[in-house]
Protein backbone atom coordinates (compact mmCIF):
# COMPACT_ATOMS: atom_id res chain seq x y z
CA UNK A 1 0.00 0.00 0.00
CA UNK A 2 1.50 3.48 -1.13
CA UNK A 3 1.25 6.38 0.83
CA UNK A 4 -1.55 7.81 -0.48
CA UNK A 5 -3.88 4.84 0.08
CA UNK A 6 -2.45 4.51 3.77
CA UNK A 7 -3.87 8.52 4.16
CA UNK A 8 -6.72 7.31 2.73
CA UNK A 9 -7.46 3.96 4.91
CA UNK A 10 -6.98 6.53 7.96
CA UNK A 11 -9.78 8.37 7.02
CA UNK A 12 -12.14 6.25 5.56
CA UNK A 13 -14.05 3.61 6.94
CA UNK A 14 -13.12 -0.10 5.96
CA UNK A 15 -16.84 -0.65 4.18
CA UNK A 16 -16.43 2.73 2.25
CA UNK A 17 -13.18 2.02 0.39
CA UNK A 18 -12.35 -1.40 -1.40
CA UNK A 19 -8.82 -1.04 -0.56
CA UNK A 20 -8.82 -0.59 2.94
CA UNK A 21 -11.72 -3.13 3.36
CA UNK A 22 -10.10 -5.94 1.57
CA UNK A 23 -7.17 -5.33 3.92
CA UNK A 24 -9.56 -4.95 7.47
CA UNK A 25 -11.78 -7.61 6.47
CA UNK A 26 -8.47 -9.96 6.12
CA UNK A 27 -7.59 -8.87 9.43
CA UNK A 28 -11.33 -8.99 11.26
CA UNK A 29 -11.66 -13.09 9.87
CA UNK A 30 -7.53 -13.70 11.04
CA UNK A 31 -9.18 -12.19 14.36
CA UNK A 32 -12.18 -14.48 14.49
CA UNK A 33 -10.77 -17.55 13.83
CA UNK A 34 -10.59 -20.27 17.03
CA UNK A 35 -7.25 -20.40 18.55
CA UNK A 36 -6.06 -23.99 17.65
CA UNK A 37 -6.77 -26.55 21.04
CA UNK A 38 -3.96 -28.30 22.09
CA UNK A 39 -4.55 -32.48 21.46
CA UNK A 40 -3.86 -34.64 24.38
CA UNK A 41 -0.32 -36.87 22.83
CA UNK A 42 -1.13 -40.89 22.77
CA UNK A 43 -0.38 -43.03 26.08
CA UNK A 44 1.57 -46.00 25.88
CA UNK A 45 -0.08 -49.33 27.40
CA UNK A 46 2.43 -48.26 30.53
CA UNK A 47 1.30 -44.98 30.93
CA UNK A 48 -2.38 -46.16 30.91
CA UNK A 49 -1.79 -48.42 33.64
CA UNK A 50 0.31 -46.54 35.72
CA UNK A 51 -2.61 -43.50 35.07
CA UNK A 52 -5.36 -45.26 36.04
CA UNK A 53 -3.90 -45.36 39.84
CA UNK A 54 -3.13 -41.87 39.85
CA UNK A 55 -4.44 -39.89 37.14
CA UNK A 56 -7.56 -42.11 35.74
CA UNK A 57 -9.26 -39.34 33.83
CA UNK A 58 -6.51 -39.59 31.08
CA UNK A 59 -6.24 -43.20 30.84
CA UNK A 60 -10.24 -43.48 30.49
CA UNK A 61 -9.69 -40.79 27.66
CA UNK A 62 -7.00 -42.44 25.40
CA UNK A 63 -9.33 -45.55 25.55
CA UNK A 64 -11.43 -43.70 22.98
CA UNK A 65 -8.34 -43.59 20.61
CA UNK A 66 -7.05 -47.30 21.68
CA UNK A 67 -9.26 -49.51 23.28
CA UNK A 68 -6.26 -52.26 23.70
CA UNK A 69 -6.66 -54.02 27.10
CA UNK A 70 -4.00 -57.07 26.49
CA UNK A 71 -1.40 -55.27 29.37
CA UNK A 72 -4.19 -54.78 32.13
CA UNK A 73 -5.27 -58.70 31.37
CA UNK A 74 -1.59 -59.84 31.11
CA UNK A 75 -1.06 -58.16 34.24
CA UNK A 76 -4.36 -59.74 36.18
CA UNK A 77 -3.49 -63.25 35.16
CA UNK A 78 0.12 -62.85 36.54
CA UNK A 79 -0.98 -61.61 39.63
CA UNK A 80 -3.54 -64.47 39.69
CA UNK A 81 -1.07 -66.82 39.35
CA UNK A 82 1.26 -65.55 41.61
CA UNK A 83 -1.90 -66.08 44.31
CA UNK A 84 -2.30 -69.38 43.14
CA UNK A 85 1.38 -70.53 43.59
CA UNK A 86 1.82 -68.80 47.19
CA UNK A 87 -1.68 -70.52 48.36
CA UNK A 88 -0.34 -73.60 47.42
CA UNK A 89 2.81 -73.09 48.23
CA UNK A 90 2.22 -71.79 51.84
CA UNK A 91 -1.11 -73.10 52.79
CA UNK A 92 -1.99 -75.74 51.02
CA UNK A 93 -5.03 -77.58 49.29
CA UNK A 94 -6.03 -79.55 51.72
CA UNK A 95 -6.00 -76.87 53.84
CA UNK A 96 -7.87 -74.85 51.60
CA UNK A 97 -10.77 -77.01 51.51
CA UNK A 98 -10.66 -77.88 55.15
CA UNK A 99 -11.02 -74.26 56.23
CA UNK A 100 -14.16 -73.81 53.78
CA UNK A 101 -15.77 -77.11 54.99
CA UNK A 102 -15.24 -75.41 58.73
CA UNK A 103 -17.01 -72.22 57.81
CA UNK A 104 -19.77 -73.96 55.59
CA UNK A 105 -22.17 -75.78 57.91
CA UNK A 106 -24.24 -77.09 54.96
CA UNK A 107 -20.69 -78.55 54.23
CA UNK A 108 -19.65 -79.89 57.89
CA UNK A 109 -23.17 -82.15 57.83
CA UNK A 110 -22.76 -83.70 54.38
CA UNK A 111 -19.15 -84.77 55.15
CA UNK A 112 -20.26 -86.35 58.55
CA UNK A 113 -23.11 -88.26 57.10
CA UNK A 114 -20.46 -89.95 54.70
CA UNK A 115 -18.43 -92.74 55.37
CA UNK A 116 -14.31 -92.12 56.09
CA UNK A 117 -14.27 -93.28 52.09
CA UNK A 118 -16.72 -90.98 50.79
CA UNK A 119 -15.04 -87.98 52.69
CA UNK A 120 -11.71 -88.54 51.84
CA UNK A 121 -13.24 -89.08 48.02
CA UNK A 122 -14.87 -85.95 48.21
CA UNK A 123 -12.52 -83.13 50.07
CA UNK A 124 -10.41 -84.62 47.52
CA UNK A 125 -12.44 -83.83 44.42
CA UNK A 126 -13.02 -80.02 46.34
CA UNK A 127 -9.01 -80.13 46.03
CA UNK A 128 -9.12 -80.69 42.42
CA UNK A 129 -12.03 -78.10 41.66
CA UNK A 130 -10.47 -75.71 43.81
CA UNK A 131 -6.91 -76.07 42.16
CA UNK A 132 -8.74 -75.93 38.76
CA UNK A 133 -10.87 -73.02 39.17
CA UNK A 134 -7.54 -71.12 40.19
CA UNK A 135 -5.43 -72.06 37.41
CA UNK A 136 -8.20 -71.03 34.71
CA UNK A 137 -8.58 -67.67 36.51
CA UNK A 138 -7.45 -65.91 32.99
CA UNK A 139 -10.20 -67.48 31.38
CA UNK A 140 -12.86 -66.94 33.74
CA UNK A 141 -11.64 -63.43 34.32
CA UNK A 142 -12.44 -63.33 29.91
CA UNK A 143 -16.05 -64.23 30.54
CA UNK A 144 -16.64 -62.07 33.56
CA UNK A 145 -15.55 -59.41 31.90
CA UNK A 146 -16.90 -59.81 28.78
CA UNK A 147 -20.31 -60.19 30.54
CA UNK A 148 -19.63 -57.04 32.46
CA UNK A 149 -18.69 -54.85 29.40
CA UNK A 150 -21.92 -55.90 27.67
CA UNK A 151 -24.43 -55.31 30.17
CA UNK A 152 -22.31 -51.69 31.04
CA UNK A 153 -22.25 -51.34 27.10
CA UNK A 154 -26.34 -51.78 26.78
CA UNK A 155 -27.00 -49.35 29.84
CA UNK A 156 -24.77 -46.79 28.94
CA UNK A 157 -25.79 -46.99 25.29
CA UNK A 158 -29.42 -48.02 25.23
CA UNK A 159 -30.48 -46.27 28.29
CA UNK A 160 -28.43 -43.45 28.65
CA UNK A 161 -27.97 -42.72 24.87
CA UNK A 162 -24.47 -43.42 24.84
CA UNK A 163 -21.64 -44.43 22.39
CA UNK A 164 -19.28 -46.40 23.49
CA UNK A 165 -18.20 -50.01 21.98
CA UNK A 166 -17.66 -53.67 23.45
CA UNK A 167 -13.67 -53.32 23.18
CA UNK A 168 -13.81 -50.19 24.86
CA UNK A 169 -15.99 -50.97 27.72
CA UNK A 170 -13.47 -54.44 28.04
CA UNK A 171 -10.86 -52.18 28.21
CA UNK A 172 -12.54 -49.78 31.06
CA UNK A 173 -13.30 -52.96 32.91
CA UNK A 174 -9.66 -54.50 32.87
CA UNK A 175 -8.03 -50.87 33.86
CA UNK A 176 -10.86 -49.92 36.38
CA UNK A 177 -10.23 -53.58 37.96
CA UNK A 178 -6.49 -53.22 38.90
CA UNK A 179 -6.77 -51.88 42.00
CA UNK A 180 -8.15 -55.21 42.87
CA UNK A 181 -4.99 -56.75 42.05
CA UNK A 182 -3.56 -54.50 44.68
CA UNK A 183 -5.36 -56.67 47.27
CA UNK A 184 -4.11 -60.47 45.89
CA UNK A 185 -0.42 -59.27 46.09
CA UNK A 186 -1.31 -58.03 49.30
CA UNK A 187 -2.26 -61.34 50.16
CA UNK A 188 1.10 -63.33 48.66
CA UNK A 189 2.82 -60.71 51.12
CA UNK A 190 1.42 -62.08 53.73
CA UNK A 191 1.34 -65.26 52.80
CA UNK A 192 5.23 -65.49 52.44
CA UNK A 193 5.40 -63.73 55.77
CA UNK A 194 3.34 -66.57 57.11
CA UNK A 195 0.71 -64.79 58.44
CA UNK A 196 -2.98 -65.96 58.95
CA UNK A 197 -2.13 -69.48 56.87
CA UNK A 198 -4.35 -71.95 59.63
CA UNK A 199 -7.09 -70.14 58.87
CA UNK A 200 -6.74 -68.72 55.61
CA UNK A 201 -9.82 -68.12 53.45
CA UNK A 202 -9.21 -68.42 49.79
CA UNK A 203 -12.82 -66.30 49.13
CA UNK A 204 -11.54 -63.70 51.60
CA UNK A 205 -7.55 -63.86 51.66
CA UNK A 206 -7.17 -60.44 53.37
CA UNK A 207 -8.62 -57.91 55.60
CA UNK A 208 -9.79 -55.17 53.02
CA UNK A 209 -13.67 -55.45 53.63
CA UNK A 210 -16.01 -55.61 56.44
CA UNK A 211 -17.28 -59.64 56.02
CA UNK A 212 -13.55 -60.73 56.91
CA UNK A 213 -14.13 -59.83 60.35
CA UNK A 214 -17.27 -61.07 60.68
CA UNK A 215 -17.89 -64.30 62.83
CA UNK A 216 -18.35 -67.74 60.48
CA UNK A 217 -20.81 -67.98 62.66
CA UNK A 218 -23.08 -65.49 61.01
CA UNK A 219 -25.34 -66.39 57.98
CA UNK A 220 -23.57 -66.84 55.06
CA UNK A 221 -25.62 -64.28 53.25
CA UNK A 222 -24.34 -62.00 55.15
CA UNK A 223 -20.58 -62.14 55.51
CA UNK A 224 -21.03 -62.45 51.46
CA UNK A 225 -23.23 -59.00 51.16
CA UNK A 226 -20.21 -57.54 53.78
CA UNK A 227 -17.49 -59.15 51.97
CA UNK A 228 -17.84 -56.88 48.98
CA UNK A 229 -17.76 -53.66 51.22
CA UNK A 230 -14.29 -53.31 51.08
CA UNK A 231 -11.63 -50.99 49.98
CA UNK A 232 -10.75 -52.24 46.24
CA UNK A 233 -13.75 -53.55 45.32
CA UNK A 234 -15.32 -49.77 46.10
CA UNK A 235 -12.01 -48.10 44.15
CA UNK A 236 -12.88 -50.90 41.40
CA UNK A 237 -16.65 -49.40 40.91
CA UNK A 238 -15.45 -45.65 41.61
CA UNK A 239 -13.28 -46.38 38.51
CA UNK A 240 -15.70 -48.27 35.99
CA UNK A 241 -18.11 -45.79 36.99
CA UNK A 242 -15.91 -42.82 35.49
CA UNK A 243 -14.47 -44.70 32.33
CA UNK A 244 -17.47 -45.76 31.50
CA UNK A 245 -18.93 -42.67 31.47
CA UNK A 246 -15.79 -41.15 30.28
CA UNK A 247 -15.77 -43.39 26.96
CA UNK A 248 -19.40 -43.43 26.43
CA UNK A 249 -20.45 -39.75 26.61
CA UNK A 250 -22.65 -39.71 29.63
CA UNK A 251 -23.05 -38.29 32.84
CA UNK A 252 -21.33 -39.33 35.50
CA UNK A 253 -24.14 -39.40 37.62
CA UNK A 254 -25.68 -41.72 34.70
CA UNK A 255 -22.69 -43.90 34.84
CA UNK A 256 -22.57 -44.31 38.40
CA UNK A 257 -26.28 -45.01 38.46
CA UNK A 258 -25.61 -47.91 36.09
CA UNK A 259 -22.72 -49.61 37.79
CA UNK A 260 -24.30 -48.94 41.07
CA UNK A 261 -27.75 -50.86 39.95
CA UNK A 262 -25.47 -53.87 38.88
CA UNK A 263 -23.35 -53.92 41.48
CA UNK A 264 -26.62 -54.21 43.95
CA UNK A 265 -28.14 -56.91 41.80
CA UNK A 266 -25.12 -58.64 41.99
CA UNK A 267 -25.14 -58.63 45.61
CA UNK A 268 -28.34 -60.13 45.76
CA UNK A 269 -27.83 -62.95 43.60
CA UNK A 270 -24.82 -63.59 45.04
CA UNK A 271 -26.31 -63.22 48.56
CA UNK A 272 -29.26 -65.40 47.88
CA UNK A 273 -26.76 -67.79 46.30
CA UNK A 274 -25.20 -67.90 49.56
CA UNK A 275 -27.81 -68.55 51.24
CA UNK A 276 -28.41 -71.40 49.58
CA UNK A 277 -25.49 -73.26 49.91
CA UNK A 278 -25.03 -72.48 53.44
CA UNK A 279 -28.33 -73.50 54.53
CA UNK A 280 -28.62 -70.24 56.32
Amino acid sequence: MDKESAWRCAYNSASEDPICGGRMNDLASTASEPAAQPVDEPLSQWQRLLYVFFAPSKTFADIRRNASWWLPFLVTALVGYGFTYSVGRQVGWEKVVETTIQQSPKQQERIANMTADQAAAAKEGMVMFFRSIAYAGPLFSLMVAAVAAALLLATMNFVFAGHAKFGQMMAVYYYATLPLNLKYLLAIVTLFAGVNTDQFKIQNPIGSNIGYYLSPDLPGWLITVATQIGIFTIWSLVLVALGGGIVAGVKRKQSGMAVAGWWILLMVVTAGWAALASGQ
